[in-house]
């Protein structure tokens, strides 16, 4: 039998052991030499090589052992030793190459390697200096004329007067790459084909203008004096952050116009900002320091805020941004506390906005709040966001598990009494509740007052659960103990319920739920992955003798966890 299936391995087809090789750490990849005769010198004609931590775990040949011992070589040396044994037994092209190294620093070895690479038809080049002073880009590198993808980490970036560009390059990626703005600018310009640029610096930096006519997509990070568009009007996912939590455009010496900046993105579809960035919008457009009006976003469809202070400027940016994209179905934000110093006016201008007539959000259909921390600002916000979404269909809630003691549940409760706290939105609001699920991201172990507290959350709205934590058994005894006559679920629809063990107290859980959800017509149980056969069969065939309180509810049991 053994034989047998040798053979087989044996006789697959020079592709398919190419195939196999390239997905190995290049240590493994060599190791397979050994095999057999047929294995031998396979690898020596794999397109792909990439040097990491992972694939030099022991970064030493045993060709090198013979002629000296690895204790008499520097941990470089035995480094570059590998490298150069594998490219000196190597035949045929090199497409990608990577070398990424952590106890790698700059050196002459470095520039002999990209001066090989040169010759054997790269297409793809990742070079990361993680350790020491940035390494000097050496010439050659600019010959490799077939380069689609280059990746460079600290660098020094210097071009030949004879470069005349990469005519195939569509990715770049830049991080901490010493380069002037004119030359940055002139680069990205003499790459046609460029499709995606990334660039980050810690280092203040002054975009003058990118010229790029076939860019899809732009990410920043950094600080920089000012950034301008000439020529990118493909540009469809852009994002920028900053490495400072203040300050992104002080002593820049320049104009920061990010409005004007989207501006010149006409087909943008999806935009990711941070909070810095986000306030030198508002410094922008309402102080009105560069007289900028903010642009109509046409085609955006999802917009993403991060480490964002809900502070009143910020909260009305929000807003103003909401509105501008007629086309935007989706608003991710993740805020962080800002205290309690600015949160009076911050509630006020919400409770102002809730019964004004001006703002409405005609297009937004999700939202997703990110480790909210449930304070007043951020309730306030999100009743906001709620009454001013006239078809909104979802909103998902994900607590902060460092804040937030009940998995969200006090969270759940407070958008429940949204109704009762703002008696001029009420009947409005309740409508709109009807139409909308609310998922709550539950990260805690207090489950014992889960069901009651989701009872009274699910009175007004349907409602989907998402991330049940495990049930302590304890919690068993706690329920059964409860009086459930008076429990109902009336506009309960849909339930999904993820990594589910099958245990007692989880199980007693589902039967609650499907015993007292009149209208509910979905119930989706992701159980876990690892669950034996025999387990899954047998939760499976008791989850389905639990009596329903509708006869259409349906009841889908898997394994395969969504992620999201």
């Amino acid at each position: 039998m053994c034989g047998s299936t040798s053979n087989i391995i044996s006789d697959l087809p020079d592709t398919i052991f190419e195939k196999i090789l390239v997905l190995m750490p290049i240590r493994d990849a060599v190791r397979t030499s050994v095999l057999s005769k047929k294995w031998r010198f396979n690898w020596i004609n794999i397109p792909v090589l990439a040097f990491d931590d992972t694939s030099l775990v022991d970064p030493y040949p045993t060709f090198f052992r013979q002629l000296l011992p690895p204790d008499q070589l520097s941990i470089k040396n035995r480094l570059l030793a590998t490298i150069y044994h594998v490219l000196l037994l190597h035949r045929g092209p090199i497409l990608k190459f990577s070398l990424s190294i952590s106890v790698l620093k700059s050196c002459s070895e470095i520039d002999a390697l990209i001066s090989i690479l040169s010759n054997h038809g790269i297409q793809e080049l990742t070079l990361q200096i993680r350790k020491g002073d940035p390494h000097e880009l050496p010439q050659s590198l600019f010959s490799c004329q077939q380069l689609t993808y280059l990746n460079l980490h600290s660098c020094v970036f210097k071009r030949p007067t004879t470069f005349k560009g990469f005519p195939w390059l569509v990715c770049l990626e830049l991080r901490e790459v010493i380069i002037t703005a004119d030359l940055f600018e002139t680069f990205v310009s003499s790459c046609p084909l460029l499709e995606q640029l990334m660039f980050e610096s810690s280092s203040r930096f002054d975009f003058k203008g990118i010229d790029a006519p076939n860019l899809k997509v732009l990410s920043l990070m950094g600080i920089f004096k000012s950034i301008r568009v000439k020529n990118a009007p493909k540009v469809a996912h852009f994002s920028i952050h900053s490495k400072a939590s203040v300050g992104v455009v002080e002593g820049g010496g320049g104009i920061f116009d990010l409005a004007g900046l989207l501006d010149g993105l006409p087909v943008l579809r999806s935009l990711h900002m941070d909070g810095p960035y986000l306030m030198s919008m508002v410094e922008e457009v309402c102080l009105g320091q560069v007289g900028r009006r903010l642009p109509t976003l046409w085609h955006l469809n999802i917009l993403e805020l991060s480490d964002v202070r809900l502070g009143k400027r910020v909260v009305w940016m929000i807003l103003k941004l909401i509105g501008h994209s007629p086309k935007l179905h989706k608003v991710i934000i993740k805020p962080i506390i800002t205290g309690d110093k600015n949160e009076a006016s911050v509630l006020k201008f919400c409770e102002a906005t809730l019964v004004s007539s001006k703002w409405h959000l005609n297009y937004l259909r999700k939202v997703e709040m990110r480790l909210v921390s449930g304070t007043k600002i951020e309730l306030h916000f999100m009743k906001l966001l709620l009454a001013k979404s006239r078809v909104l269909e979802s909103m998902v809630v994900k607590p902060n598990p460092a804040k937030v003691s009940d998995g969200g549940l006090s969270i759940l409760k407070e958008y429940h009494n949204f109704s009762v706290c703002h008696p001029r939105q009420k009947s409005r609001t309740e409508i709109q509740m009807n139409e909308k699920q609310f998922l709550l991201f539950a990260t805690s172990n207090d489950s014992e007052n889960l069901l009651p507290a989701f009872q009274e959350a699910a009175k007004g709205f349907k409602a989907k659960i998402l991330n049940i934590p495990p049930i302590p058994d304890h919690a068993t005894e706690c329920l059964q103990a409860q009086d459930f006559s008076d429990f109902s679920l009336n506009q309960l629809q849909e339930v999904e319920i993820r990594h589910f063990s099958g245990a007692e107290p989880e199980m007693f859980f589902v039967k609650i739920l499907l015993a007292h959800s009149a209208i509910l017509k979905k119930k989706v149980i992701w159980h876990e992955q690892d669950m034996s056969d025999k387990k899954g069969f047998a939760m499976v065939k008791e989850l389905t003798r639990f009596p329903r309180a509708s006869s259409d509810t349906e009841l889908v049991v898997d394994a395969n966890v969504p992620t999201g």
